[in-house]
């Protein structure tokens, strides 16, 4: 039986993270890849890339995809695949948590870069702004987008003190 398998729009972030982080930098991908892209229907709210992904999986047996974890996508026909981070170590299965918390050892991240120098204070707008992404409500919107998966409350604590210790320079 072919495999079948289905992922984000190649020209999305998730597609170079693929590639950098389990193909090891290699680039090529199989040549039966079917790639689905985020698209707004003519009535309701946009239709995220994925779940075209999942809906191909749970269609084809020899369907295998890559997706972001939202438990949205625990149909019937989904299995989940855990990984193992390092040799001899336990295998973790994505779920909310394992994701959330950056234990599922296979989870994409998005990081902002400031440059800190020393006994410089951050610009007062980025350091709200990035202040604003880690707290309560800027978490909250990101669930509402729907891309990505909130940080736990214990990850936003943790880079919240990072943020603070260098706000007024090292």
């Amino acid at each position: 039986m072919p495999i079948i398998p289905y992922t984000f729009q190649l020209r999305y972030n998730t597609a170079r993270e693929v590639s950098e982080s389990l193909l090891q930098g290699s680039a090529p991908w199989n040549e039966n890849v079917r790639a689905t892209g985020h698209y707004p229907p003519l009535d309701g709210p946009r239709v995220p890339g994925a779940e075209g992904g999942v809906a191909g999986i749970v269609e084809n047996k020899g369907g295998i995809g890559l997706s972001r974890y939202t438990d949205d996508y625990m149909l019937p026909g989904i299995r989940f695949v855990p990984v193992v981070s390092e040799e001899g170590g336990e295998p973790v299965y994505p779920d909310l948590y394992t994701t959330q918390s950056r234990d599922y050892p296979f989870v994409f991240t998005q990081s902002f870069w400031y440059k800190v120098e020393e006994g410089v204070p951050m610009n007062e707008m980025c350091y709200e702004f990035l202040r604003y992404v880690l707290s309560y409500e800027g978490q909250e919107a990101v669930m509402k987008d729907g891309k990505y998966q909130p940080l736990t409350a214990e990850v936003c604590n943790e880079m919240l003190e990072k943020l603070e210790a260098v706000r007024y320079g090292y």
